[in-house]
Order: C-alpha cells, then sequence, then structure tokens
C-alpha cells in the first residue's frame, strides 16, 4: 500500500483542518451529484409530459372538437401540425440500407471503416494507418445514417409523394401541438 500524496497541502503534512477541509469538499461534490442526478431525472420526467401534452392530448382533443387552430382568452394560439418521425430500427438496418442504395440514396449512409488490432500488433496498425491515412485521410469503419438526415429525408420523399416502406426506417406521422404566444 502507497502513501497517499500529501504535498497539494501546505506544511510537512496534512493537517486535521486540511483533512476536514477535504472530507467536507468531498461531501459537497457528493451532494452536488446527487443534485444533478435528480434534475436529470426531473428534465426528463418534465419533457416526457411536454412530449405526452403536445403529441397526443391537445391534438386528441382538437381532433375530437374538429378544430385545427384555437386561440386562448389570453391570445395564445394553438396550431396542430403534421411531423414525421423516423428511426431505423436496429432489426431493418441492413434491409434499410439495401433499399436507401437500390433507390439510388445511398449518400444517405454514412461509412466509417475500422481495424482492430491486438495489442501485440501496434506496429502493423501504425502501419495501416499510415497507409489509408495518407490515402483517405482519418480512417475508421461504421455505418449509419443520420436520424436528422433520415427525418429531413423521410419528410422530403413524402412531401415529393414518393412511397417510401414507412416501417423499414421506423416512420410515423405524428400530430404535435404548436405553440405561438401572443406577442
Amino acid at each position: 500500500m502507497s502513501t497517499p500524496d500529501y504535498s497539494a497541502f501546505q506544511g510537512d503534512g496534512p493537517r486535521n483542518s486540511d483533512l476536514g477541509s477535504l472530507s467536507e469538499l468531498i461531501a459537497q461534490l457528493e451532494a452536488a451529484e446527487a443534485d444533478v442526478r435528480e434534475a436529470e431525472e426531473e428534465l426528463r420526467r418534465r419533457q416526457q409530459i411536454v412530449r405526452s401534452l403536445s403529441e397526443h392530448d391537445i391534438p386528441e382533443v382538437m381532433m375530437a372538437v374538429g378544430i385545427e387552430t384555437f386561440k386562448t382568452t389570453s391570445g395564445t394560439e394553438v396550431s396542430i401540425k403534421k411531423d414525421i418521425r423516423a428511426s431505423i430500427p436496429v432489426a431493418m438496418r441492413e434491409r434499410a440500407y439495401q433499399w436507401l442504395e437500390d433507390n439510388g440514396y445511398s449518400g444517405l449512409i454514412k461509412r466509417e471503416v475500422r481495424v482492430g488490432f491486438r495489442r501485440d500488433e501496434s506496429g502493423a496498425a501504425l502501419t495501416l494507418l499510415d497507409e489509408l491515412g495518407g490515402k483517405y485521410g482519418n480512417v475508421a469503419e461504421r455505418q449509419e445514417v443520420h436520424p436528422a438526415t433520415l427525418n429531413a429525408w423521410v419528410k422530403e420523399r413524402l412531401t415529393e409523394g414518393d412511397d417510401i416502406p414507412m416501417e423499414l426506417f421506423g416512420a410515423f406521422e405524428v400530430n404535435r401541438a404548436k405553440i405561438k404566444k401572443r406577442s
């Protein structure tokens, strides 16, 4: 067991007051970390409430009474807008990428190339990195379609009247309440 380095404290070694201060600071850090976790959980809970109100509760009531826009007595205007959400399910990823390639949209797929080496192969790894890096720049391997790119592409295709396999892209239409406050 090694002796802790107390060189950051003044004098020849730690004084009880230094250790007391350190203990107090550690307790403050633990309390602050707990506060952050609690605040993050509260934020997630409130975001879920906003999502439920804006995507379910308000649109359902407005559609049930047959209105698309509503203005409150305080001047707040609420309207329902159709929105598209898309996220390729992991189980559909291969088929979705193939569909994109087959239909001329392979540019949506971001590709990265990665090569794994054992610890004792660092020389070979550096050699390959130099070769590929000199020719292609930063080298890694992975494929993905960025979620924002996918959402924009799905909206564009539907706006253009194209027939795309919605389930393949995890795409669905959602009604969302948009609030416009009085200026």
